[in-house]
């Protein structure tokens, strides 16, 4: 490989892009010297900048890679991407927060398939996370994977926070761990009539509730102590 164009590559990444959009670095070339690198970074970055880049030969180079967080990327913004190739990749990785992600994040993204591995990875946060906040999970097939695990924040959350979710069910899971904290919030909380009746209205007025909480402090219960923690996509980078 051209010394001239490495040393580009490694000193001036913005330079380097710049010349190969102009003709003046062919290509093939650059690719090629992209690849050699084994840097995940400019591998995404290449692709997706470059309009004629080479999406297959990329791919299979992240894919080569390892890097979770750069196959997240490739799959969520790389147009041509192979979306089945990635997210089989992230699945055979058993990280649950790349799976969530990518079920997230990632249009196309099979999402019965990264159900499946997000119950198979026995994180009872992510499992949550799933039936939170993705479309079409199978909330009775995640609700059972959470009693499965016997994690007794995450069975309360389940029943606080998920629409669907079967209470009585649920219930019996909490009651059964003989947690008095947990006991104490589930029939503080979840069996309070107000938070019920929240379960049961339309989407449009849950809504417009969240958004006017003064008119309707008393459907809200001040839990702030056991409020969720969520991730940015500036968080998953870095852990």
């Amino acid at each position: 490989m051209n010394l001239n164009i490495m040393q580009t590559m490694y000193t001036n990444f913005k330079g380097f892009i710049k010349l190969v959009e102009l003709g003046v670095i062919d290509s093939e070339i650059a690719c090629n010297a992209i690849i050699e690198s084994n840097d995940a970074e400019f591998i995404y970055e290449f692709a997706n900048n470059i309009k004629d880049a080479n999406i297959e030969k990329l791919e299979n180079a992240i894919i080569k890679n390892g890097n979770l967080y750069y196959i997240y990327c490739f799959a969520k913004d790389i147009i041509g991407a192979n979306i089945n190739e990635l997210e089989d990749t992230i699945i055979k990785s058993n990280s649950p927060r790349y799976i969530y992600y990518f079920a997230k994040d990632v249009k196309d993204a099979n999402i019965e398939k990264l159900e499946d591995a997000i119950i198979k990875s026995n994180s009872p946060r992510y499992i949550y996370y799933f039936a939170r906040d993705i479309k079409g999970a199978n909330i009775e097939k995640l609700e059972d994977a959470i009693i499965k695990l016997n994690d007794i924040e995450f069975i309360y959350k389940f029943a606080k926070n998920i629409r669907n979710a079967n209470i009585e069910k649920l219930e019996e899971a909490i009651m059964e761990s003989n947690d008095p904290v947990y006991i104490y919030y589930f029939k503080k909380e979840i069996e309070n009539d107000f938070t019920n009746l929240m379960k049961l209205l339309d989407i449009e007025d849950y809504e417009y509730i969240k958004e006017n909480k003064e008119k309707f402090s008393k459907l809200f219960i001040d839990d702030s102590s056991m409020e969720d923690d969520n991730y940015s996509e500036k968080t998953l980078k870095l852990k």
